[in-house]
């Protein structure tokens, strides 16, 4: 698959792990208001893990705007 070949359809796979990012940034504005709102342990786990995935989909996706 040519997709998959470095300095092929980058703005593609940018758009795919944007996408990707903005669901990671959905789930750290709910679990982070809800944690706020209700103190349980998980929402803040889930906060936490969240936030990871935004800082590495965000990495990923300037990554692919560097190859163009």
């Amino acid at each position: 698959m040519t997709v998959l070949d470095c300095g092929c359809c980058e703005d593609l796979k940018r758009a795919y792990h944007a996408a990707i990012l903005a669901l990671f940034v959905g789930g750290v504005l709910y679990n982070g208001l809800a944690w706020c709102k209700r103190r349980e342990l998980h929402l803040l786990l889930m906060t936490g893990l969240y936030v990871v995935g935004v800082v590495g989909e965000g990495y990923v996706c300037g990554q692919h705007g560097r190859q163009r």
